[in-house]
C-alpha cells in the first residue's frame, strides 16, 4: 500500500503527517529528518496531528512556519502549554475566545 520512498527524508526535510489510503484502511505517519513514525489508525487524523505536535516537543524542534499558529493553538488548548513563539494579535483573540467557550482559565502568555 505505501511507498517506501514516500516515507524516506534527508535529515534537513522538517517533520509532517504522511497518509496512505487503500480502500477504508488508512495509514499515517509521521516523517521529517530521516525519522519514520507509524501512528496507530485509531486516534485517525487528530491522533497524527497530535502525535507530530508531541515529536516536536520531544525533539524539541521549532514549528514550521506554515504551520506555527496552527500547532500554537493545540499547543495552547490541548496541551495547556505556553506557546513562546512569535504570535499575531490575531491568534491572541483566538486563542482568548477559544478559552471562554471552553471555561478554560486565561493566562497573559499565549
Amino acid at each position: 500500500m505505501e511507498s517506501d520512498d514516500k516515507l524516506l527524508t534527508t535529515d534537513t526535510e522538517p517533520l509532517r503527517i504522511v497518509a496512505f489510503k487503500h480502500d477504508a484502511e488508512v495509514k499515517l505517519y509521521i516523517v521529517g529528518y530521516e525519522c519514520t513514525i507509524a501512528v496507530t489508525s485509531n486516534g485517525g487524523l487528530l491522533g497524527a496531528l497530535l502525535a507530530l505536535l508531541m515529536a516536536h516537543y520531544v525533539f524539541d524542534l521549532r514549528y514550521l512556519p506554515q504551520h506555527a499558529m496552527a500547532l500554537a493553538v493545540f499547543q495552547t488548548i490541548v496541551m495547556e502549554e505556553p506557546y513562546t513563539g512569535k504570535v499575531s494579535q490575531n491568534l491572541k483573540f483566538f486563542l482568548k475566545s477559544i478559552r471562554n467557550i471552553l471555561g478554560v482559565k486565561s493566562s497573559d502568555d499565549c
